[in-house]
């Protein structure tokens, strides 16, 4: 089954202990690329998963094959990592339990169609390794 997600927002960030308040505020059009502001402070080790917007299309399942646009950021900088807005091309996000993560797993499996979902995840956590 596919289903199109308009929106997912990655932040990868730095290890470092969480200050209170640390989270990314993300405004703009819903389906265009997201603008986003990274306050000052650290972005800690846990990974946050916060739905910015609630699709409403079918709940996802293992299994499913997800359409998403995607938007990396360094907490460091705001600097861009990769984004598929710029060459308007959604990345596939295949849940078979072999290709994703369990961060990413948490992020989209359960939530409908067309929802925005931004995780803040420590460098190199969304494809599976972490801080130390």
């Amino acid at each position: 089954m596919r289903l199109f997600w308009p929106a997912l927002l990655v932040l990868t960030t730095s290890c470092g202990v969480a200050e209170e308040g640390t989270q990314p505020v993300v405004t703009g059009r819903f389906g265009s690329k997201p603008i986003v502001s990274i306050p000052q402070g650290k972005p800690g080790r846990t990974p946050r998963i916060t739905v910015l917007s609630v699709g409403s299309g079918r709940r996802t399942v293992p299994g499913d094959v997800v359409l998403a646009d995607v938007d990396i950021r360094r907490w460091s900088g705001n600097r861009p990592y990769l984004s598929t807005h710029d060459g308007n091309q959604p990345t596939t996000v295949v849940f078979d339990g072999r290709q994703v993560t369990e961060t990413w797993r948490q992020s989209l499996i359960g939530r409908p169609a067309g929802s925005r979902v931004m995780l803040v995840s420590p460098a190199g956590r969304p494809w599976g390794r972490t801080c130390r």
